[in-house]
């Protein structure tokens, strides 16, 4: 009798081709979506670190920023929070760029950076509900006539 496997993602016996990936076996559909999110990952990882180039006006990515960057990604932060991050201290608040200063700017300003970015969004929601249709306003203009001046009542407080 054969041995049947299962999928590490879904669980679901696999019949035909198994896929392994890193030493865990994956159907067919799992194994393709997870070969997509990987590549999305890389080309996330390619953007930061071509940002992280243009930013510092660098050739090469040091070591250190690499394993800072392995080490951030380790612990939950995403690529596009990192760029976003970097974006949000050096563009938006206007710091000088400082290469030694990397890992802690995105420790440090990560969540602001996230809130701020949220805030932004929130922000054009609202702009673009808003209806700037140019709807007609019939405005009624008054023209003071200065010849006819209406006689005035002035009362002295004592008189009443």
């Amino acid at each position: 009798m054969a041995r049947t496997s299962r999928c590490e993602k879904c669980g679901q016996i696999i019949i035909g081709e198994v896929h392994i990936f890193e030493g865990k076996k994956y159907c067919n559909n799992c194994y393709e979506q997870l070969m997509q999110e990987r590549q999305q990952k890389e080309a996330e990882l390619k953007v930061l670190r071509d940002y992280i180039k243009k930013i510092y006006q660098i050739d090469a990515i040091p070591v250190e920023v690499n394993y800072a960057i392995d080490k951030l990604i380790a612990i939950g932060k995403k690529p596009t929070g990192i760029k976003a991050t970097l974006y949000y201290y050096y563009k938006i608040l206007g710091n000088k760029p400082a290469l030694y200063l990397f890992g802690r700017v995105i420790e440090e300003k990560y969540e602001e950076a996230r809130y701020y970015f949220l805030k932004q969004q929130e922000l054009r929601k609202i702009n673009d509900s808003i209806d700037i249709t140019n709807n007609k306003r019939i405005v009624n203009v008054v023209v003071k006539n200065s010849i006819k001046k209406k006689r005035q009542i002035n009362y002295k407080m004592e008189d009443l």
